[in-house]
């Protein structure tokens, strides 16, 4: 027997294993009783590995040997763990067209349907051949009576579903240089680097100097990324940022889930980067790549998703404890902690400090143990979050639909005339090993970074230091058919001391940040000494 619904609403019934997608569930039924080879009674329990969930497009198909005859009739109803039919009970009776019968939006519909809804549904599948005629609109059975095959089926129905989706935001992550939250892009050289800065503990200040309140924060190009849920199909995905380089003021991006998969027409894309839907629910990962605005403190990143015309939650609902491993077995395995249960698809994020791993379980092995692929998460990390898929009504138990951050100015490097021996390593003469640029007064000096601006309505400026206890503002000039570059003239009274960069009001976090952290070292220099 092949049970089938449609998903993803293609009009056609496939399991694609790229997109996790299963739309059929094949299952033989254990002979438990044989009257004189006429009546065969069989039990079937799929309802952990199919649901019906498109009542517009469902079908049970059987592959058949023997009997008499080639026309076969049936008859289904709603059974109760007897066997027998519930009180009431609607029955739909039909003959087989290609050993297959096509179910329809009436069956799951109105006030007493073929297939009522449930997580765990019985139901009664009888089919007669030619020796045993049935009339199919009376019920009405000649011949011989008896000779028959009975199927006793438990599965899952989910056309209805107004549960909210779940929708979660990610924290920002640094596992290395090639896997982390920052965009890198790639010159005209070939030569990679990175088009943004993260700082994953925030550490700026607002324009009256006192903390900011976001998580993280960011300039340049960073990567957003996060989860959805549903238990039965998400239909639209959206990200809402704060602004881009290109707008003040908010940006939405959006991904629609169509017969041909998931499509973004935003630019840059929504993406949706891994996915599954079967039985258990629709999941898939996300991500944006956000080209950062004016810098502003205190901003949220919001996003949401729909079944339909049910959108989920603005709000954030639920908290989540880590749990720590009870083994690692290999870098993509681990033994769940006692108590906790899984299933393919879910998402588990495994943690330590600022990394990162957000993986998808594709295998539950009775012990425990969930294994997933693709990524390889070192096995010294243990402690782990599991993204739960329970609702407490109609809403999920967890929602994370919001994340707050800061937008800064960041200073990438600094050039003077010093700078031209260093060749492809502009800082290997220009800095100090104590991170100072030795300069003269009044020169001009290259000032390189992201979410910096010359002089406009924000109060864009560079402060100089004059003496110990004075400073002034000095405007940054762009360089023409150059991003994210800029000069600097320093006045002629220059002292030694702090260069900072305003913009809005925010100060970039240059001289305030965690040089211990792996993603504000500098690059060591290759020099070959001869």
């Amino acid at each position: 027997m092949h049970f089938k619904t449609d998903l993803d609403y293609n009009g056609n019934y496939e399991n694609v294993q790229k997109r996790g997608l299963v739309e059929i569930v094949t299952g033989g039924g254990a002979v438990s009783n044989i009257n004189d080879k006429k009546n065969y009674a069989q039990k079937l329990d799929i309802h952990q590995q199919f649901a019906f969930k498109n009542g517009g497009k469902s079908q049970i198909e059987f592959e058949l040997t023997d009997g008499r005859g080639t026309t076969r009739t049936y008859e289904i109803y709603a059974a109760g763990d007897d066997g027998n039919i519930i009180a009431g009970a609607k029955i739909k009776r039909g003959t087989l067209t290609a050993n297959a019968i096509d179910l329809s939006s009436a069956d799951f519909t109105g006030a007493n349907p073929v297939f009522p809804e449930g997580k765990e549904k019985k139901f009664v599948i009888v089919l007669r051949d030619e020796a045993a005629p049935m009339n199919t609109g009376t019920g009405d059975v000649t011949g011989d009576t008896e000779r028959r095959l009975t199927l006793l089926v438990t599965l899952g129905v989910k056309t209805v579903d107004t549960r909210q989706p779940q929708v979660v935001i990610l924290p920002f992550y640094w596992n290395g240089e090639s896997d982390n939250s920052i965009v890198r892009t790639k010159d005209s050289n070939g030569i990679v680097d990175a088009a943004g800065h993260i700082e994953i503990a925030r550490v700026s200040v607002d324009s009256s100097g006192n903390p900011s309140q976001g998580v993280s924060d960011v300039s340049g190009k960073v990567v957003v990324r996060g989860t959805a849920y549903h238990p039965a199909r998400l239909t639209k995905l959206e990200l809402t940022v704060p602004n881009t380089a290109s707008s003040a003021s908010e940006v939405t991006v959006t991904a629609d889930y169509t017969a041909a998969g998931w499509n973004s027409t935003s630019s840059p894309k929504l993406e949706v980067t891994d996915e599954r839907i079967d039985v258990n629910g629709h999941w898939v990962a996300w991500e944006y790549v956000w080209d950062t605005g004016t810098p502003a403190v205190n901003k949220e990143i919001k996003a949401a998703a729909k079944h339909d015309s049910v959108t989920s939650v603005s709000t954030a609902a639920g908290s989540l404890v880590p749990k720590n491993a009870q083994e690692r077995p290999d870098e993509q395995s681990l033994k769940l902690a006692a108590g906790d249960t899984a299933v393919k698809g879910q998402f588990l994020r495994l943690i330590k400090d600022e990394h990162s791993y957000l993986v998808t379980i594709n295998r539950v092995n009775d012990d425990g143990t969930v294994e997933w692929r693709l990524t390889n998460v070192p096995k010294e990390i243990e402690d782990y979050y599991l993204y739960p898929v329970d609702y407490s009504t109609t809403g999920p138990s967890y929602n994370a639909p919001e994340f707050k951050v800061n937008i800064v100015p960041y200073i990438t490097g600094i050039e003077t005339p010093l700078s031209i021996g260093g060749d492809t390593e502009p800082d290997l003469y220009a800095r100090t090993a104590l991170g100072c640029y030795p300069v003269k007064d009044g020169a001009t000096i290259t000032v390189k970074g992201f979410n910096l601006k010359a002089a406009d309505s924000t109060g864009a400026v560079c402060a100089v230091v004059k003496g110990a206890d004075s400073s002034t503002s000095k405007n940054l000039t762009a360089v023409s058919g150059k991003e994210n570059e800029w000069t600097l003239e320093l006045p002629a009274d220059a002292k030694s001391g702090t260069l900072t960069a305003r913009v809005n009001g925010i100060e970039a976090i240059n001289n305030k940040n965690d040089n211990a952290k792996d993603y504000n070292k500098a690059k060591k220099p290759q020099t070959t000494i001869s």
